[in-house]
């Protein structure tokens, strides 16, 4: 499970933070305080809100692990508050411990200030039907066909790891409105 905690300030002030708790044999129950969970990924700089979309990603890469995905729409590297969403892929070896997103296995940037790259992530099912599931990144503010009309990104899984800064390789953007997709499987 993934709890957001986009106000955190581990990493400077609103720096935001998702915490990681992974399945155990007994429930939860009760009040957890968040200092035990599995692991706390910690966005890159002050001001990034980071967690504030999150999602389990069911198996972008064909690896069979579940990756997760994080936004950070207020992240500035390509400009101020163009966003970022990071993936972090699944595998034999779990997260653990304190981490910064500086380490995701890749970081997909807004395209332009004040866009909001990252203010939504939801896991689209198989869209292209190459059995591998697909990802969805809002940007909300995005003007491409007028001011703040907003649009979706759609990153298709495949069958191979992806590379940090990797730029939204493989989508397909569809401007001013959304269409939800649920998973195929």
């Amino acid at each position: 499970m993934v709890i957001s905690a986009d106000l955190e300030d581990t990493a400077g002030l609103n720096a935001g933070a998702a915490y990681v708790i992974y399945g155990r044999r007994s429930r939860l129950a009760g009040t957890v305080n968040l200092a035990t969970a599995d692991a706390e990924l910690t966005g890159e700089a002050a001001g990034d809100r980071a967690g504030f979309a999150a999602a389990v990603a069911h198996d972008l890469n064909g690896d069979r692990y579940d990756e997760l995905a994080l936004g950070a729409f207020a992240h500035d590297t390509a400009g101020p508050d163009a966003g970022a969403a990071y993936l972090l892929y699944g595998g034999r070896q779990r997260l653990s411990g304190l981490r910064s997103l500086t380490s995701a296995d890749t970081k997909l940037l807004g395209e332009r200030a004040g866009d909001f790259a990252g203010f939504s992530i939801e896991t689209a099912g198989d869209l292209n039907g190459d059995r591998v599931c697909d990802l969805t990144i809002g940007a909300w503010m995005h003007d491409g066909t007028g001011l703040d009309s907003g649009a979706i990104y759609l990153q298709l899984g495949e069958r191979r790891r992806h590379h940090r800064d990797d730029p939204f390789a493989h989508r397909a953007r569809h401007e001013g409105h959304s269409r939800r997709c649920h998973s195929t499987r």
